[in-house]
């Protein structure tokens, strides 16, 4: 993965903007130049425009829209209805602001495979932190790029969904799609061996 880790955002920052058809339904996509910043859901117009006014109040200017043929918005919207078992190409650097511990989560999700889950106790023993579940879940909503960094794989240990910053609907939809497309991934291998 190609991720441009930063501790703060950039004073210059120009943000250019689009509304995508993702895998589950409406996002926005914020680029920094040819880095993908963020992708939110933004299931209808009303949401969109106030993830626009959003970016307006953070870059004391209305963003640019990006036009429908723009390389950085088809391969965008190519890379996020491939399978996640292919080795699509990741349609651009992604640039990521947060703390060093946000990064170490995203991070380790960001390395995580289609279908695997984790809980938020187990993400932080993993990074060397056995008492940190609270502080993996604020990492975890806090995440900017939905889909890319993978955090609806995070679930909580008494079982269930848990949260999702970006509705629990989304999050089960996604979890569901990497389960379809993980067993007939399986189907397609025994079905080989026969």
């Amino acid at each position: 993965m190609n991720v441009i880790w930063l501790r703060k955002a950039p004073t210059d920052a120009f943000a250019e903007v689009a509304r995508v058809t993702g895998p589950v339904g409406q996002m926005m996509a914020v680029w920094d130049e040819d880095a993908l910043c963020q992708l939110a859901f933004a299931p209808d117009q009303e949401a969109y425009a106030r993830g626009l006014k959003v970016l307006a109040d953070q870059c004391g200017q209305m963003p640019e829209e990006i036009a429908a043929d723009d390389p950085r918005r088809t391969a965008l919207v190519s890379w996020l209805h491939a399978s996640p078992f292919e080795t699509t190409p990741q349609p651009a650097p992604f640039q990521v602001v947060g703390t060093p511990f946000q990064h170490s989560v995203w991070g380790l999700l960001l390395r995580s495979r289609p279908g695997q889950t984790f809980t938020y106790s187990q993400i932080a023993a993993r990074l060397g932190n056995p008492g940190g579940a609270r502080a993996v879940g604020g990492a975890v909503a806090a995440n900017p790029l939905a889909v890319a960094i993978p955090c609806h794989r995070v679930l909580p240990s008494g079982g269930g969904l848990g949260g999702y910053r970006w509705g629990t609907e989304n999050k089960a939809r996604l979890l569901e799609i990497e389960a379809m497309k993980l067993s007939s991934r399986s189907r397609d291998a025994d079905s080989d061996g026969v």
